[in-house]
């Protein structure tokens, strides 16, 4: 109706947090793969705490939509596991490379974060 609001489900936050936690899935698997031996869990507690709240910021929007509780329970679920396939990708793509692809991977993974 012209004068309602139309309630939309928050698609836009949820595919730029997906693409977000792909990205952090990959930058903790880059940090096991170097050889330094604090990289890895300093970047799975940093990224953790990032996605806790990433998370908590999608579910907030689902719920503010009053949309279906199963809408924001089943996108945050996908959006978690996103986590998992861009750390076993990572690791898969940079488990022969060596320590200069690494940390360019690093890299690039320090400026997305920016």
């Amino acid at each position: 109706m012209p004068g309602e609001l139309q309630h939309q489900l928050p698609i836009g936050l949820a595919a730029a947090a997906a693409v977000d936690t792909l990205i952090d899935g990959s930058i903790i698997s880059a940090g096991f793969a170097t050889t330094r031996q604090q990289l890895g869990p300093l970047l799975t507690v940093a990224l953790g705490i990032e996605l806790f709240f990433l998370t908590l910021s999608v579910g907030t929007e689902f719920q503010k939509d009053k949309s279906k509780r199963w809408h924001g329970v089943a996108i945050t679920s996908g959006i978690a596991l996103l986590l998992l396939v861009g750390a076993f990708s990572a690791f898969f793509v940079l488990r022969g490379a060596s320590e200069g692809t690494v940390a360019v991977f690093l890299s690039f993974g320090a400026a997305a974060l920016i």
